[in-house]
């Protein structure tokens, strides 16, 4: 059972939740919504937004699967944590893209696969803007160490990771941007 199940709903705010232990999605809402403030652990997926959807100071952490999960185009994602989970933040999952998503200071430390994906898992999603974030001790020496994996063309500026770029970063395709300060 999810924890608070608005994937139909648009528009929904979710604030200052706390959920945990669920055996899918601990928060699931609709395109442009909103999640702010809110806790999300144990659960198989921490927070997932639709398109346009917004997920603001959120701690997700010790979900199976993914952290925070962005299924649709123009995301926004920042000043959130996102540690010890599968993968930290991901911007596209099975057949949705993610593309032009926005992941900004967030922290995703110590998850067992990638700490910010940003379409590479499943080749979709790209144009983001991929800045200010730090990301730290993600991977498994099984998986390889993966702290950024950004599918290309997309920008990539002021990001912190634990051997500097470009690794351990995954970029895919072609015409990323790296800016200065990574």
């Amino acid at each position: 059972m999810p924890g608070s199940l608005l994937a139909g709903s648009t528009r929904v705010s979710v604030l200052g939740v706390k959920t945990i232990n669920h055996s899918f999605n601990g928060v699931w809402v609709g395109s442009h919504s909103l999640v702010k403030f809110t806790e999300s652990s144990g659960n198989s997926y921490g927070i997932e937004v639709g398109a346009y959807g917004q997920v603001q100071q959120s701690n997700a952490h010790d979900n199976e699967f993914v952290g925070i999960l962005a299924t649709g185009d123009n995301c926004l994602i920042t000043m959130n944590t996102a540690n010890s989970n599968g993968s930290g933040i991901m911007t596209a999952h099975g057949v949705t893209d993610g593309d032009k998503c926005t992941v900004s200071y967030n922290t995703a430390n110590d998850n067992r696969f990638v700490g910010i994906d940003a379409g590479v898992t499943f080749g979709l999603g790209t144009g983001h803007l991929i800045t200010r974030n730090v990301a730290l001790h993600n991977g498994t020496v099984e998986f390889g160490e993966v702290d950024f994996a950004i599918n290309c063309p997309s920008t990539v500026t002021n990001n912190k990771s634990t051997n500097g770029f470009p690794r351990p970063t995954l970029l895919d395709g072609t015409d990323c941007h790296l800016v200065s300060n990574n």
